[in-house]
């Protein structure tokens, strides 16, 4: 069992940040059915947590759980060496979570400060619209496809992330790291997922406006892209993360079995091939 989040948790969080009755009330629902129905994990042979938090989380209810970090599309570092000309925050902009995150750099950080800020994410609110508004230093841009989004992550002076959900791991910060320059996030967003060394951790408003001046004119530099690359050459290296899920799965576990016993048995007398199609049917799911 492959887990992305503690899902009732996750839901729950959607419940407390939407304002409308009828999202919130879905979402109450689906936390308390996602909650119920976990217990199913107990009859896993496996189970794959995809942060720390998560894996204590459930070696602790089921045991026999192991920590597999994300997959993800990036490879190589692209991280350009230089300096950018606007602060990023990004993320899908339909999802209360991401809007409250948005509504609360505007608040306390963009505000505050006489840099360009730019908002990249679909679907934004009308009271972050509203706001936005009223500052003439933010932009924000909400019809960007996919090439657009990496190009703003690549060219951005900062990228800047913040969460108040701290289960699972957000792709997007790997994405930032992967793509962009200097990354300020709050501890929730890094906290006990590895990349807190990668990080400028914020833990407060003082914290994020500070950082922000700090790093607004300091070059990222070849040693900065450099120290990435020697970090995820080992860690979060989707080819590494492969073969340790491969190590761990008994190919003649109960799981095999079948009302079909020659199938079982060819399928067993075949170790490589086996090894082989499960590869490549990971490569091809979107973990």
């Amino acid at each position: 069992m492959r887990t992305h989040n503690v899902e009732h948790d996750y839901y729950h969080h959607l419940e407390m940040v939407e304002q409308n009755f009828f999202k919130r009330y879905f979402f109450k629902l689906e936390s308390e059915k996602l909650k119920k129905y976990q217990s199913i994990l107990k009859y896993a042979d496996l189970i794959c947590a995809i942060s720390p938090n998560d894996t204590a989380y459930f070696q602790k209810k089921f045991g026999k759980t192991l920590f597999i970090p994300a997959f993800h599309a990036n490879i190589h570092i692209e991280s350009k060496p230089g300096t950018g000309d606007y602060v990023l925050y990004h993320g899908n902009l339909a999802v209360g979570e991401n809007h409250e995150a948005a509504m609360f750099l505007v608040k306390s950080v963009f505000s505050n400060l006489k840099l360009p800020f730019i908002i990249a994410g679909s679907h934004p609110k009308k009271e972050l619209k509203q706001l936005v508004n009223l500052c003439e230093n933010i932009t924000i841009i909400d019809d960007g496809n996919t090439e657009q989004i990496n190009d703003l992550i690549a060219n951005a002076q900062i990228n800047m992330l913040y969460t108040e959900q701290d289960t699972g791991i957000k792709l997007k910060l790997l994405n930032a790291l992967f793509k962009g320059r200097h990354c300020i996030v709050n501890h929730k967003m890094a906290d006990n997922t590895g990349l807190e060394g990668m990080c400028h951790i914020a833990n407060n408003t003082n914290d994020f406006i500070q950082l922000t001046q700090e790093f607004w004119k300091k070059s990222f530099t070849l040693k900065n892209k450099d120290e990435r690359v020697a970090f995820f050459r080992h860690q979060f290296n989707t080819h590494i993360i492969i073969q340790q899920l491969i190590n761990v799965i008994s190919f003649a576990s109960p799981m095999l079995e079948s009302k079909d016993k020659t199938l079982v048995k060819a399928n067993l007398a075949k170790p490589k091939k086996s090894i082989i199609s499960i590869n490549t049917l990971l490569g091809l799911l979107p973990f």
